[in-house]
Protein backbone atom coordinates (compact mmCIF):
# COMPACT_ATOMS: atom_id res chain seq x y z
CA UNK A 1 0.00 0.00 0.00
CA UNK A 2 2.96 2.40 0.85
CA UNK A 3 4.52 2.06 -2.30
CA UNK A 4 1.16 2.65 -4.50
CA UNK A 5 1.16 6.22 -2.29
CA UNK A 6 4.84 6.51 -3.52
CA UNK A 7 3.40 6.56 -7.13
CA UNK A 8 0.60 8.51 -7.00
CA UNK A 9 3.17 11.00 -4.95
CA UNK A 10 5.21 11.28 -7.53
CA UNK A 11 2.75 11.80 -10.56
CA UNK A 12 1.69 15.13 -8.97
CA UNK A 13 4.51 16.56 -7.37
CA UNK A 14 5.90 17.16 -11.31
CA UNK A 15 6.20 20.14 -13.01
CA UNK A 16 2.61 21.33 -14.97
CA UNK A 17 2.15 22.65 -18.23
CA UNK A 18 4.66 21.43 -20.73
CA UNK A 19 4.43 21.89 -23.65
CA UNK A 20 5.51 19.14 -26.51
CA UNK A 21 9.18 19.21 -26.88
CA UNK A 22 10.58 17.39 -30.03
CA UNK A 23 13.78 15.87 -28.17
CA UNK A 24 13.82 14.11 -24.75
CA UNK A 25 17.03 12.64 -22.91
CA UNK A 26 15.63 10.47 -20.09
CA UNK A 27 17.58 7.86 -17.12
CA UNK A 28 15.56 5.18 -15.61
CA UNK A 29 16.44 2.81 -12.54
CA UNK A 30 13.93 -0.42 -11.91
CA UNK A 31 14.28 -4.00 -11.08
CA UNK A 32 12.37 -6.93 -12.98
CA UNK A 33 13.55 -11.11 -13.38
CA UNK A 34 15.06 -12.73 -15.79
CA UNK A 35 12.80 -15.61 -17.94
CA UNK A 36 14.87 -18.31 -18.50
CA UNK A 37 15.20 -22.05 -17.63
CA UNK A 38 16.73 -22.71 -14.41
CA UNK A 39 20.41 -24.08 -13.69
CA UNK A 40 19.50 -28.17 -13.13
CA UNK A 41 22.51 -28.24 -10.24
CA UNK A 42 20.84 -25.28 -8.30
CA UNK A 43 18.05 -25.65 -5.77
CA UNK A 44 17.28 -21.45 -6.39
CA UNK A 45 15.87 -19.99 -9.05
CA UNK A 46 17.93 -16.42 -8.96
CA UNK A 47 15.80 -14.24 -11.10
CA UNK A 48 15.70 -10.87 -9.30
CA UNK A 49 17.78 -8.23 -11.89
CA UNK A 50 18.38 -4.72 -11.40
CA UNK A 51 19.03 -2.43 -14.40
CA UNK A 52 19.71 1.17 -15.62
CA UNK A 53 19.27 3.03 -18.97
CA UNK A 54 19.36 5.96 -20.91
CA UNK A 55 17.36 7.23 -23.92
CA UNK A 56 16.90 9.76 -26.11
CA UNK A 57 13.10 9.93 -27.70
CA UNK A 58 12.41 12.22 -31.33
CA UNK A 59 8.38 13.22 -30.44
CA UNK A 60 7.37 12.66 -34.20
CA UNK A 61 3.91 14.46 -32.41
CA UNK A 62 1.92 14.08 -29.55
CA UNK A 63 1.09 10.70 -30.60
CA UNK A 64 3.65 8.91 -31.91
CA UNK A 65 7.37 9.00 -30.81
CA UNK A 66 10.67 6.94 -31.83
CA UNK A 67 13.92 7.08 -30.10
CA UNK A 68 17.11 4.67 -28.79
CA UNK A 69 17.89 3.09 -25.91
CA UNK A 70 20.84 1.85 -23.77
CA UNK A 71 20.26 -0.70 -21.16
CA UNK A 72 22.58 -2.30 -18.55
CA UNK A 73 21.41 -5.10 -16.28
CA UNK A 74 23.03 -7.43 -13.57
CA UNK A 75 21.59 -10.26 -11.20
CA UNK A 76 24.23 -9.32 -8.68
CA UNK A 77 21.30 -8.28 -6.27
CA UNK A 78 21.35 -12.74 -5.80
CA UNK A 79 24.22 -12.07 -3.64
CA UNK A 80 22.27 -10.14 -1.11
CA UNK A 81 19.00 -12.07 -1.24
CA UNK A 82 20.30 -15.32 -0.88
CA UNK A 83 23.87 -14.31 1.00
CA UNK A 84 25.93 -16.56 -2.21
CA UNK A 85 29.46 -16.27 -2.26
CA UNK A 86 29.46 -17.19 -6.24
CA UNK A 87 27.41 -18.69 -8.64
CA UNK A 88 26.53 -22.31 -8.24
CA UNK A 89 27.76 -24.56 -10.81
CA UNK A 90 27.94 -28.68 -11.17
CA UNK A 91 31.15 -30.86 -11.60
CA UNK A 92 31.02 -34.27 -13.78
CA UNK A 93 34.25 -36.09 -11.95
CA UNK A 94 34.22 -38.49 -14.16
CA UNK A 95 35.59 -36.36 -17.36
CA UNK A 96 36.66 -33.57 -14.68
CA UNK A 97 34.08 -30.78 -15.81
CA UNK A 98 32.93 -27.79 -13.82
CA UNK A 99 29.37 -27.02 -15.33
CA UNK A 100 28.57 -23.31 -15.10
CA UNK A 101 25.40 -21.84 -14.21
CA UNK A 102 24.03 -19.95 -16.90
CA UNK A 103 22.06 -18.09 -15.26
CA UNK A 104 24.43 -16.05 -13.99
CA UNK A 105 25.09 -13.31 -16.78
CA UNK A 106 25.15 -9.66 -16.81
CA UNK A 107 23.24 -8.21 -20.18
CA UNK A 108 23.00 -5.10 -22.06
CA UNK A 109 20.88 -3.80 -24.43
CA UNK A 110 20.82 -1.52 -27.38
CA UNK A 111 17.14 -0.69 -28.56
CA UNK A 112 15.44 0.88 -31.20
CA UNK A 113 11.81 1.90 -30.08
CA UNK A 114 8.66 3.12 -30.98
CA UNK A 115 6.21 4.34 -28.61
CA UNK A 116 1.92 5.43 -29.38
CA UNK A 117 0.08 7.80 -26.91
CA UNK A 118 -3.17 6.62 -26.10
CA UNK A 119 -5.72 9.15 -25.81
CA UNK A 120 -5.64 13.29 -26.23
CA UNK A 121 -4.73 14.05 -22.73
CA UNK A 122 -1.47 16.15 -21.73
CA UNK A 123 -1.34 15.14 -17.72
CA UNK A 124 -1.51 11.65 -17.93
CA UNK A 125 -0.39 10.16 -20.69
CA UNK A 126 -0.68 6.21 -21.12
CA UNK A 127 1.62 4.46 -24.06
CA UNK A 128 2.23 1.25 -25.45
CA UNK A 129 5.86 0.46 -27.28
CA UNK A 130 7.84 -2.05 -29.42
CA UNK A 131 11.25 -2.10 -30.66
CA UNK A 132 14.08 -3.90 -31.50
CA UNK A 133 17.81 -4.17 -31.31
CA UNK A 134 20.55 -6.40 -30.03
CA UNK A 135 21.64 -7.49 -26.50
CA UNK A 136 25.42 -8.29 -25.35
CA UNK A 137 25.19 -11.68 -22.57
CA UNK A 138 28.18 -11.90 -20.82
CA UNK A 139 29.44 -14.53 -18.04
CA UNK A 140 32.40 -13.18 -15.82
CA UNK A 141 35.73 -15.35 -15.74
CA UNK A 142 34.15 -18.70 -17.28
CA UNK A 143 37.86 -19.18 -16.46
CA UNK A 144 40.55 -17.23 -14.59
CA UNK A 145 41.49 -14.82 -17.26
CA UNK A 146 38.24 -15.21 -19.94
CA UNK A 147 35.18 -13.90 -20.34
CA UNK A 148 32.32 -15.64 -22.33
CA UNK A 149 30.37 -12.92 -24.13
CA UNK A 150 27.57 -13.17 -27.24
CA UNK A 151 25.20 -10.48 -29.10
CA UNK A 152 22.31 -11.78 -29.97
CA UNK A 153 19.04 -9.89 -32.18
CA UNK A 154 16.26 -9.17 -29.41
CA UNK A 155 12.62 -7.67 -29.71
CA UNK A 156 10.91 -5.18 -26.75
CA UNK A 157 7.51 -4.13 -25.79
CA UNK A 158 6.66 -2.29 -22.96
CA UNK A 159 3.32 0.08 -21.67
CA UNK A 160 3.28 2.67 -19.50
CA UNK A 161 2.56 6.15 -18.32
CA UNK A 162 3.83 9.40 -18.43
CA UNK A 163 3.75 12.56 -16.70
CA UNK A 164 5.31 15.43 -17.22
CA UNK A 165 9.11 14.20 -16.68
CA UNK A 166 8.25 10.88 -14.81
CA UNK A 167 7.46 7.92 -16.62
CA UNK A 168 6.20 4.65 -15.16
CA UNK A 169 6.55 1.43 -17.56
CA UNK A 170 6.92 -2.04 -17.73
CA UNK A 171 9.46 -2.97 -20.41
CA UNK A 172 10.28 -7.31 -21.23
CA UNK A 173 13.13 -7.73 -23.71
CA UNK A 174 12.72 -11.05 -25.57
CA UNK A 175 14.55 -13.66 -27.98
CA UNK A 176 18.26 -13.55 -27.21
CA UNK A 177 20.56 -16.33 -26.79
CA UNK A 178 23.46 -16.33 -24.65
CA UNK A 179 27.01 -17.67 -24.98
CA UNK A 180 28.44 -20.86 -24.80
CA UNK A 181 31.86 -21.62 -23.77
CA UNK A 182 34.44 -24.90 -23.71
CA UNK A 183 37.33 -24.65 -22.21
CA UNK A 184 40.18 -25.52 -19.83
CA UNK A 185 41.06 -23.70 -16.59
CA UNK A 186 44.62 -23.44 -15.35
CA UNK A 187 43.94 -22.50 -12.33
CA UNK A 188 41.01 -25.10 -10.88
CA UNK A 189 43.26 -27.58 -13.13
CA UNK A 190 39.35 -28.85 -14.61
CA UNK A 191 37.23 -28.52 -18.11
CA UNK A 192 34.77 -25.75 -18.18
CA UNK A 193 31.45 -26.30 -20.00
CA UNK A 194 29.06 -23.46 -20.08
CA UNK A 195 25.88 -24.09 -21.85
CA UNK A 196 23.75 -21.30 -24.08
CA UNK A 197 20.43 -20.51 -23.33
CA UNK A 198 17.31 -18.20 -24.27
CA UNK A 199 16.96 -15.27 -22.42
CA UNK A 200 14.60 -12.95 -21.88
CA UNK A 201 14.64 -9.74 -19.11
CA UNK A 202 11.14 -8.28 -17.37
CA UNK A 203 11.61 -4.76 -15.77
CA UNK A 204 9.93 -2.28 -14.05
CA UNK A 205 11.34 1.23 -13.93
CA UNK A 206 10.97 5.13 -13.51
CA UNK A 207 12.52 7.53 -15.76
CA UNK A 208 13.21 10.88 -15.23
CA UNK A 209 13.18 13.51 -18.04
CA UNK A 210 16.77 14.97 -17.82
CA UNK A 211 17.08 17.13 -21.30
CA UNK A 212 13.98 18.64 -23.02
CA UNK A 213 14.27 21.06 -26.49
CA UNK A 214 12.73 22.69 -27.33
CA UNK A 215 11.63 23.40 -23.49
CA UNK A 216 8.72 26.09 -22.99
CA UNK A 217 5.62 26.66 -20.99
CA UNK A 218 2.24 26.10 -22.70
Amino acid sequence: MKYGFVFVALLFVTERGYAQPKFETSIALGFGASIEKKFVYSDKRDQARIMGSIAQYFNVNRKFSLGAELIASSNFLRYYIHGDSGPAQGYDPQTNTQILNYNNLNASSYLLNAKYFIGSGTTLRPFVGAGMGASRYVYRAVTGTEDAAKVSLVYTMEVGVSRNRFTFSSKSILGGNTPSFAGFDNFSNSNVLLTSIRSGQVYFSMAYTVFRFPHRKE
